[in-house]
Order: structure tokens, then C-alpha cells, then sequence
């Protein structure tokens, strides 16, 4: 049984899982809901601390004569932040969510979220509030951990650009500028539940040198900035090698340049791989900006959907401690 706080799972399934991160090693998961929690990844390693009480951002104070904290403390972030602080707020004003009393903290939050996204000029105000305390969290963040990528995850960032709009400016008013400009503030694209992704992850790297395989796509997400290699698998493969496993990647790219491509990029990574080539076209996923949200376009019948199941394939997978799939 391996036991790990959520906010560094988290952190951790970012970093294995997350396209647009995959390849950085120095990330903060900042978890915004029924508490708030972070996970930094420095280095390519997770921080732990002494007694595994590091990056608790949520009980860092920024009000010593605030509200009272369940920790002992006095004004700790997640008292105005999170979930059950925004289920505080809605039930003493009473008008912006009606019923809000009878909800749970989730409940009422999403419906705050709902409404500020209809243009509710009261619910937006109670966002933007929200988002503000988000943002010094942001910048305490900055000055303690430097990360190249802070990334706002769980049930607050389902506030949407409303939320990301007035963090970035509240960071803009308070971080030293040279910083602010050289790290990215983007909320979660993986779901809700991407903690149990990287609990998943935290597992696998307990294993004393284990052997650990990835099944699935290779493939460039085709960025605005231009193509990158990706795939969750083979991220997977490549972040468990460098945490001191021996990763393989199992996939299949097209004959065509793209694949070609991709191979080198795996092999100037030093993954172990086993890549099939096959008639179908090597796999792409198209990504657009939407208010600096990404959105993914999936292209369909590629080569990583023809696996074939050979003997190469039998030798690999029952050496394997491990799967991902």
C-alpha cells in the first residue's frame, strides 16, 4: 500500500499526462477545492519534505488576524478559496445562489461557476473575489518554488477564464515581473479525478527497478507553435525511466516522414521501444488556444490503433513488472 497527498499526485500525473507540460521538469499543481493543496515537481522529482508536509500552500496565512483555521492557524489560503469558503460566502449573502444552504460545497460552487458563466454580474463578482485569493496563492508559488508551469486544477478551476483572467492579473500587480513573464499560469485540462492518474504513477515508482511498459499512442500534438512529440503512454514510459525504472514504450507510427520523426525523437530521449510501422499515418493531434484554454482534435484511423501482437511484443510484456495502458 503506498499512501501520497493529493495535490502531489496530482503534480505527478501532470507531469506524466499532461501534453502540454509533459516534457518540463519544474511544475507546480496548485489543487483549488474542498481544500487547497500543492504538488511541485523540481528537477523531475516530486517535493516531499522531513515528514511529507511540504508545499501545503493551503495553510500558508495571508491574514494574521483572518478567519479562524481548522489547522490552528489564523487566515490560511483555504479558508478563502476554497470550496467551503465560496459555500460560506453564498449562504451568508443568500441571493446569489438561493438553496445554497441545503447544497454541498461542490454543489454550490459549480452553481456559482454556472451563473457567473451566464453573465450573472453578482456571481462574477464572487468569482473574481475568489480568484484573487487563487492568485496570491499564485505568487507565494512563485517566490517559493519557482516552477516553469503553475497549473490550477479540481473543482475551482472549473470557474473557467473568469477565474484564469483575474489570477494572471492579480500575479501581473504582485510578482517580481522578470518571473511572472517567464512562468505559465493555465488551469487543468485532465479531469477532476487526475490525483488517481498519479496515485496510480506514485505506485509504479515504488517498485525496486522495476520493468515498466507503456501500450498506446506516439504521436505530434500539432500545436500552434508547431508539432511536438507526445502521447500519454510513451510520456509515461519516459518520465517512469528518468524516476529510475526501466520504461518501454509499445506504439506504431506510419512509414511516412512524421514517423520517421518520431522514432528519432525517441531514441535521442533513450526510451527502449518497441515501434511498429504500418500503411496507416502516423498519429497527430490538432490543439488550439481558446482563451488560452487548449482544446484537442483527435484525428481517427492511425497507426497506433494497429498494434499487431507479435512475438517481439510476448518478450517485452513477460519480462514486465508493469503496464500502462
Amino acid at each position: 500500500v503506498f499512501i501520497e497527498q493529493d495535490a502531489r499526485a496530482g503534480a505527478l500525473a501532470h507531469y506524466l499526462f499532461d501534453p502540454s507540460v509533459h516534457a518540463d521538469d519544474n511544475l507546480a499543481y496548485y489543487l483549488v477545492g474542498e481544500g487547497v493543496g500543492l504538488g511541485v515537481i523540481d528537477n523531475g522529482r516530486l517535493i516531499n519534505g522531513f515528514l511529507g508536509a511540504a508545499t501545503e500552500i493551503g495553510h500558508i496565512s495571508i491574514d494574521v488576524n483572518g478567519r479562524p483555521c481548522d489547522c490552528g492557524n489564523v487566515g490560511c489560503l483555504e479558508r478563502y478559496c476554497s470550496t467551503p469558503a465560496i459555500h460560506d460566502t453564498l449562504i451568508a449573502d443568500g441571493t446569489v445562489v438561493p438553496g445554497a444552504a441545503d447544497m454541498t460545497h461542490t454543489e454550490a460552487a459549480r452553481a456559482l461557476f454556472a451563473k457567473a458563466g451566464d453573465g450573472d454580474e453578482a456571481a462574477i463578482a464572487i468569482v473574481r473575489e475568489v480568484a484573487r485569493y487563487v492568485g496570491y496563492g499564485c505568487v507565494t508559488i512563485f517566490n517559493g518554488y519557482n516552477p516553469e508551469h503553475i497549473i490550477i486544477g479540481d473543482i475551482v478551476s472549473e470557474a473557467g477564464p473568469i477565474l484564469l483572467d483575474e489570477v494572471r492579473a492579480t500575479v501581473a500587480e504582485r510578482a517580481i515581473p522578470e518571473i511572472n513573464a517567464s512562468t505559465s499560469i493555465s488551469l487543468s485540462t485532465l479531469s477532476a479525478d487526475a490525483a488517481v492518474s498519479g496515485a496510480a504513477a506514485v505506485a509504479v515508482t515504488q517498485f525496486l527497478e522495476p520493468i515498466v511498459l507503456s501500450l498506446g499512442e506516439l504521436l505530434w500534438d500539432m500545436l500552434p507553435s508547431g508539432k511536438r512529440a507526445g502521447g500519454a503512454p510513451v510520456n509515461f514510459a519516459y518520465h517512469a525511466m528518468k524516476n529510475g525504472t526501466e520504461g518501454w514504450a509499445i506504439s506504431a507510427v506510419g512509414e511516412d516522414e512524421l514517423g520517421d520523426e518520431l522514432i528519432a525523437k525517441a531514441n535521442e530521449a533513450g526510451i527502449n521501444t518497441v515501434i511498429q510501422r504500418n500503411a496507416w499515418p502516423t498519429s497527430t493531434v490538432e490543439v488550439a488556444l481558446k482563451n488560452g484554454i487548449p482544446e484537442y482534435t483527435i484525428v481517427k484511423g492511425v497507426a497506433w490503433d494497429h498494434i499487431l501482437y507479435t512475438r517481439q511484443l510476448i518478450d517485452v510484456v513477460s519480462k514486465a513488472d508493469a503496464v500502462c495502458f
